[in-house]
């Protein structure tokens, strides 16, 4: 008797598990399932009392429920294969990795694609933390993959049956070229993947995203006709369609500052940082209008890598994007890569107004994962911090432990 496998088409979860199946060549029969019907019969609740797919058929009529139970069991069937790792090390890496999955991807999954397939109610806030969600995980993965094949050791194991489940789903629907083009490394990862004869039976041709999913808009109802006057003259293009005013931008409401940012961006790029652009800006420094910030990164006792680290500064400078013209910032990395612990991340921040941006604040933001303080430029440390960020070099003082390594500049 073979294994059984209940679940509706395109389902993650199921696919995982179905992948790792295949690679370990056990034969697993998926029956047409009519869900909201076939899941409430008797003898699919004696499988799964919960009455939720997929749920697992075993040769012996026993059923096994819970995706993620179902995709470590047919990793562990025939061990010899090596799914669950080759090492206790490796069996607890992929423990981390399957663990992620279905801590930040599978719960995304609802907000960002099932509302919009099934018609659901569509939740904004929860749609964009998901989203945040998601940009974290494809910035861990991608440094991680830099210099990686698979997410575990030297073969396919279980980590990368889930973690590309489920990237499928939301390549196929949220991803677009855009925010492909922003992983290399996932995309490598990705297609070397699925193009893997196991990955292809079960997820067939793969289509990239053109355009992510989006709630769709509501259509105005017609106005009624209203019949003019005879005499009433055509109204000119200009008077037809009145311009629409430009939206503002997040600190346009500020009183106008006396300091170009943009000047100061230019003689930092231009000039030497202590000898020119330094005196330039504590010459024009609008104290009101800007503010300077410290910030330093609330996991640096978990840093190992240097590349790991360089790669989560530019995700976050790619996420501000939006606010370039308000914004100008260093965020170095100290120490060298070694283990958990030698390395850290922190910077100093020019900022427009007097508050970190709101959006900072928010739980899913780069961000928020940073501790912050604001610099007092009367107090002659954290004057000096601010050049020693600027010109990568010094004594930095109140700031990083450990010797300079590199940085990167927001400008």
């Amino acid at each position: 008797m073979a294994y059984t496998m209940y679940t509706y088409p395109a389902n993650p979860r199921a696919q995982c598990a179905l992948i790792a199946a295949e690679l370990s060549g056990i034969t697993v029969d998926v029956p047409e399932f009519a869900l909201g019907k076939d899941n409430k019969t008797d003898e699919f609740l004696a499988l799964n009392p919960l009455g939720r797919v997929p749920t697992l058929k075993l040769p012996s009529g026993a059923g096994v429920f819970e995706s993620e139970a179902i995709a470590r069991y047919m990793a562990r069937v025939r061990p010899e294969v090596g799914l669950t790792g080759a090492t206790f090390a490796e069996s607890t890496a992929v423990d981390c990795w399957v663990s992620l999955v279905y801590a930040d991807l599978a719960p995304a999954l609802m907000p960002l694609v099932w509302v919009h397939l099934f018609n659901m109610k569509y939740d904004g806030s929860a749609a964009t933390k998901a989203k945040a969600a998601l940009d974290r995980v494809l910035t861990t993965l991608d440094s991680a993959l830099l210099s990686q094949t698979y997410l575990v050791g030297e073969r396919v194991t279980l980590a990368d049956t889930v973690m590309v489940s489920f990237l499928n789903t939301f390549m196929t629907h949220v991803l677009d070229a855009k925010a492909r083009d922003a992983v290399p490394n996932v995309m490598r990862y990705f297609n070397t993947l699925t193009a893997q004869p196991a990955f292809a039976k079960v997820l067939g041709e793969v289509k990239l995203c053109e355009t992510p999913l989006a709630p769709a808009k509501k259509e105005k109802p017609a106005k009624k006709e209203v019949a003019k006057p005879a005499a009433a003259a055509a109204p000119t293009a200009e008077e037809a369609e009145p311009k629409k005013p430009k939206s503002k931008g997040p600190y346009d409401d500020l009183p106008k500052s006396s300091m170009d940012l943009d000047a100061w961006k230019r003689e930092y790029s231009n000039n030497d940082t202590r000898e020119v652009a330094l005196p330039w800006l504590w010459k024009n420094l609008d104290k009101e209008g800007y503010s300077l910030w410290y910030c330093n990164y609330k996991y640096n006792s978990e840093l190992e890598k240097t590349f790991m680290s360089a790669n989560l500064i530019t995700g976050w400078f790619q996420r501000c994007e939006h606010l370039r013209k308000y914004i100008f910032g260093n965020v170095l990395i100290f120490g060298s890569s070694g283990p958990p612990g030698s390395v850290e991340i922190s910077g100093v921040w020019l900022l427009r107004g007097q508050t970190l941006p709101p959006e900072w604040d928010q739980e899913g933001n780069d961000a928020f994962y940073y501790e912050w303080k604001k610099l007092d430029l009367a107090n002659p440390q954290d004057k000096a911090l601010v050049e020693d960020y600027f010109a990568w070099d010094g004594k930095f003082e109140g700031g990083a432990t450990k010797p300079f390594n590199q940085g990167k500049t927001f400008k």
